[in-house]
């Protein structure tokens, strides 16, 4: 290869290998403006119209869309003979090229198409999200998404972002749209994230210069939020006034998990009630004012969202009959002690 560098690499379902960088051939002199393909099965080179056009035409980013076309992304002003600023679409299947939406005025560093066709890119200037229907794009105007070099997808669909700002590595939530949200990932980084990769277990492969160990080049990985398995769910509880009732689970994920259990959507107070931080709540001396739908929320180590719930609910008897004078449901010697009590007193 004759050039500078190779920046990107994407594989294709077929098992070729998209290059792509900065150079002007590749493999046994074949001419290749800083983007070729690679056929392992022929162990041949082919070149694919080139990217050219500024002042160092380079390609920075790939990314494989759901049809089969290959986004690149980097600096440019051409793409295969087609005018397109900085981010083009190439299909395999034809050999053709696209602009996408006008282009964009920065380098681009990363990209990624989202669920339903918009797509991400990152760059100097920040995350920009591309509306597939107006065909326009928005900058998300989050500060510490500025200078983002790095995205990857998790399993529950949320976007990781990498970048230039100190702790940057977050995680964006696409919708709802058209921007969505972001908030700190596993606590953030200290340095700069230039590569991100998701393993199938659920690991998280962080690349980049990470300032807490004298800006060397390292590779350090965290454990994301995953959905927790529920081995055990709370059963409903019919109960009677003054007795006991107690809800438990259990529940695991990789990472460290916490728990909240809420009455009726409002969280119980673990002073009081030190149980309703942990899978097993207790609740004593049940007065009708206890029953309602009870909810323990799981909370993944990232503790930016809630990744599962486990409902149960509180009820009581009513009364057996009119001769139900506490009304738990049973006639028995206990009503007739307090009617005494009751009437003894004049009630």
């Amino acid at each position: 290869m004759s050039g500078t560098s190779v920046a990107a690499l994407l594989t294709l379902p077929s098992g070729d290998v998209v290059v792509g960088g900065t150079f002007t051939s590749v493999g046994p002199g074949v001419a290749a403006q800083n983007i070729a393909i690679y056929r392992p099965a022929t162990n041949t080179w082919q070149s694919v119209g080139g990217i050219t056009g500024g002042s160092v035409p380079t390609v920075a980013s790939l990314a494989l869309t759901a049809s089969g076309d290959v986004l690149v992304g980097g600096r440019f002003t051409t793409a295969g003979g087609v005018p397109a600023g900085n981010i083009a679409r190439y299909r395999p299947s034809t050999g053709a090229w696209s602009a996408v939406g006008g282009g964009v005025l920065d380098l681009v560093y990363a990209l990624m198409e989202l669920p339903g066709g918009d797509l991400l890119h990152g760059s100097d200037w920040g995350l920009f999200r591309f509306n597939s229907a107006t065909q326009t794009w928005t900058r998300f105007s989050a500060e510490d998404v500025f200078g983002t070099l790095a995205l990857a997808t998790l399993p529950d669909g949320s976007v990781l972002v990498g970048g230039r700002q100190t702790q940057l590595l977050e995680r964006y939530r696409p919708d709802p749209a058209p921007l969505g949200s972001s908030a700190s990932f596993a606590g953030g980084v200290n340095g700069e994230v230039r590569a991100i990769l998701v393993l199938p277990s659920g690991l998280v492969w962080v690349g980049g210069t990470l300032a807490q160990a004298n800006s060397q080049n390292l590779v350090a990985y965290a454990v994301p939020g995953t959905l927790p398995a529920f081995a055990r769910q709370p059963a409903p509880m019919l109960t009677v006034v003054g007795g006991t009732a107690v809800f438990d689970l259990s529940a695991s994920a990789l990472g460290a998990v916490t728990f909240r259990w809420q009455k009726d959507g409002v969280p119980l107070d673990i002073v009081a009630n030190p149980t309703a931080a942990t899978p097993i709540l207790h609740l004593s001396n049940l007065q009708p004012s206890d029953a309602g739908s009870y909810v323990c929320i799981v909370t993944g180590s990232c503790n930016d969202l809630p990744l599962g719930s486990a409902p149960a609910t509180l009820t009581f008897p009513g009364p057996a009959g009119p001769a139900d004078f506490n009304n738990d449901g049973v006639v028995d010697l206990f009503d007739y002690l307090d009617f005494v009590q009751e009437f003894s007193i004049g009630c």
